[in-house]
């Protein structure tokens, strides 16, 4: 990523959506585009991304950003019988994160821990409908 171009980018964005009120709408925008950067790549974690989160620090960018890592994830299949192992594989995945980035990246580290969260309350919900399942064969 070249940072000066993704720099003059976000501030161009934003600074059109503000001329019309539409800021918040643009930070969520944003954030869901930054959150797009692949993660299967030698360079990620990419930390010009994370450095741009925490400077413009909006609720409406962090928001973005969580819904689209979040969603980036997909659908997963599993046996009728099988619990939320998968769920909280991501949600370990996403507490590393937080604690490697905490110190530096603090309101990056907020948005891993809650999706770590979110897949906990996940896996705890699969985990029932297991049960459910197993009661019912």
């Amino acid at each position: 990523i070249d940072e000066t171009e993704l720099k003059n980018w976000v501030t161009k964005a934003r600074t059109l959506a503000e001329s019309v009120s539409i800021l918040e709408v643009a930070d969520a925008e944003i954030g869901k585009v930054l959150a797009q950067y692949p993660e299967n790549v030698p360079l990620w974690p990419q930390e010009k991304i994370f450095q741009l989160i925490e400077e413009i620090n909006t609720d409406s960018l962090k928001s973005g950003y969580y819904s689209a890592m979040f969603n980036k994830r997909g659908l997963s299949t599993r046996a009728v019988f099988d619990g939320g192992d998968i769920e909280r594989e991501k949600a370990a995945y996403f507490e590393k994160l937080a604690n490697d980035c905490k110190n530096k990246y603090p309101s990056v580290a907020e948005i891993f821990k809650r999706m770590q969260q979110g897949y906990l309350a996940d896996a705890k919900r699969m985990d029932e409908e297991a049960e459910r399942n197993k009661l019912e064969y």
